[in-house]
């Protein structure tokens, strides 16, 4: 009774069906709500095939069918000669979408399909463990080692060499130190290297390359002072505007503009003493809830202090309240979405729990010496 109200449980968290077959797979059981039509489990076969195929080398009665964007875990139960699925099923055909499948949050995925097999067997597992517990493919393996040849002898034959590394120190350096006109001075090396190749596709190779470039400064940002939390907001930001650029102009300005306002941001925070562990706990829950109403109370009860102690604390290192540093990081917010986005000032105003769209007025006016629509007339990105 308590594995099948677990299965219940899960199809509502997956958003899809947990599928139970025999031995002989033969479906006897789906759990949760599904408006089925014929072919709607097609590749389940496909997954306990392959399970079946495996199973004398996997450590665990575990599988992981994976092929493109479709994603299956299978889970044997041995005691029952049971096999339970979680993943991916067919989309209606009849309904003209871009995909004929329903995508699966793959960690979700894991993780619930792992919490069956620890109410099964009693062992738990970790997605680390299972992951590494799968032998790689032999001809993945033969192929990789291809490409590493391949690509050995084309650079060879082109007598290319990549960009220094002494280039990249100086580089990630300057933004760990916070020194601009140091990165700047980076950004002007010449050097007789070439960017590495990541794609056959030019745009998506320099689209891939600005991906490792922001990773690595978003690291660089983090060991130089800034907030982590701060930092992927930022970093997560500027990726989702390489991935969106169509040229390269676009995707060189975007990363050097983003590693210029990463290590600004270092600099502005070095500016300020080393900040208290409670401090630094307590922005980072404040920037991680910036849509929520945040209280002095809520974040004292996450951080388990009383709040007294913590209004103390805080103005002591910020030389603000708390209150007052969370308006102001809102208000940052806002002025962001008021250049960059076409919601409305009432929407801005709800998307950060303000009270009302005046109280936000009056806010932003006390803070920017401006309306936010006289802000978003002078600072907002015109189309065109």
């Amino acid at each position: 009774m308590e594995l099948e109200l677990l299965m219940d449980y899960l199809s509502k968290v997956l958003s899809y069906p947990v599928r139970e077959y025999d031995t002989s797979l033969k479906l006897k059981r789906v759990f949760g709500e599904f408006n089925a039509y014929p072919d709607s489990l097609i590749y389940d076969l496909q997954t306990i095939a392959g399970f079946y195929e495996k199973r004398e080398q996997l450590d665990y009665p575990l599988y992981l069918y994976s092929h493109n964007d479709q994603t299956i875990l299978l889970i044997e139960n041995n005691a029952k000669n049971r096999i339970y699925l979680l993943g991916t099923v067919q989309a209606d055909p009849d309904q003209k979408q871009r995909k004929d499948y329903i995508e699966t949050d793959w960690s979700l995925l894991l993780d619930s399909g792992l919490l069956v097999y620890t109410v099964l067997t009693g062992v738990k597992l970790t997605k680390h463990d299972f992951l590494m517990s799968m032998k790689t493919d032999s001809q993945f393996l033969s192929r990789q080692g291809k490409k590493v040849i391949d690509t050995h002898f084309r650079y060879n034959e082109e007598q290319t060499l990549h960009n220094p590394y002494t280039q990249e120190l100086r580089e990630q350096g300057s933004i760990r130190e916070g020194n601009v006109d140091r990165l700047m001075m980076s950004f002007k090396e010449n050097y007789a290297g070439k960017l590495a190749r990541l794609s056959k596709n030019k745009l998506r190779s320099l689209k891939n390359l600005g991906i490792v470039v922001l990773a690595i400064s978003t690291r660089s940002a983090i060991e130089g002072g800034l907030h982590p939390e701060k930092a992927f907001l930022l970093s997560d930001s500027y990726i989702l505007s390489i991935d969106e650029a169509t040229t390269e102009n676009e995707i060189y300005s975007t990363v050097r503009n983003a590693e210029i306002h990463f290590t600004e941001l270092v600099a502005e925070n070095k500016q300020n003493k080393s900040e208290n562990p409670l401090v630094l706990r307590a922005k980072n829950s404040i920037f991680k809830r910036m849509h929520e109403k945040v209280t002095l109370g809520s974040i004292a009860r996450e951080l388990n202090t009383t709040a007294s102690y913590l209004s103390t604390v805080f103005k002591k290192e910020t030389g603000i309240t708390v209150h007052q540093f969370i308006v102001k990081e809102k208000l940052l917010v806002a002025a962001n979405l008021l250049c960059y986005s076409q919601y409305e000032i009432h929407e801005i105003a709800n998307y950060l729990s303000f009270s009302s769209q005046s109280h936000f007025g009056h806010l932003f006016k006390l803070h920017f010496q401006m309306t936010p629509n006289q802000y978003r007339l002078k600072y907002g990105a015109q189309e065109g």
